[in-house]
């Protein structure tokens, strides 16, 4: 995990979890070329037992290497299959400001769910200049509840 290529670790990601895969995601923050692309994180995400908190970090490397298309695409495709990833496909919407999209999410949801990206949106919705991390953090919207 600290050395060789995503490719190279794909054949354990089973026995991996979330903290491995953070592991390779910091290698990957870092700048370091090992294969981070949209079918290996995929893959990884399938294998490991991922909790709202990985996602949320891997939205965050993800930001950085992933043109807004396809990471939008690739976390709403999470979104629709496991409910942990959906404050990763919100959080992302907001760093992306695609508040139209956020407000259409929120409106599909119930009205108890995701409580801090609903404060951030009436918050941007009124001209107020607050970012995603003013407000959000993965360990108070992932213990939401």
């Amino acid at each position: 995990i600290n050395k060789e290529s995503l490719f190279k670790v794909r054949k354990f990601s089973k026995q991996l979890d979330g903290s491995d895969f953070a592991v390779m995601l910091d290698r990957v923050d870092e700048g370091e070329e090992i294969g981070f692309t949209i079918d290996t994180i995929e893959h990884f995400c399938e294998s490991i037992d991922m909790k709202c908190q990985d996602y949320m970090r891997l939205a965050r490397s993800t930001l950085k290497k992933l043109t807004p298309d396809d990471n939008l695409a690739m976390f709403k495709n999470f979104a629709s299959q496991k409910d942990v990833a959906q404050n990763a496909y919100l959080y992302l919407l907001f760093q992306y400001e695609m508040l139209d999209a956020v407000k259409a999410y929120l409106e599909e949801s119930d009205e108890d769910d995701f409580k801090s990206f609903r404060a951030l949106y009436t918050l941007k919705k009124g001209k107020y200049n607050y970012r995603v991390s003013d407000i959000i953090s993965s360990s108070t919207v992932c213990n939401e509840g």
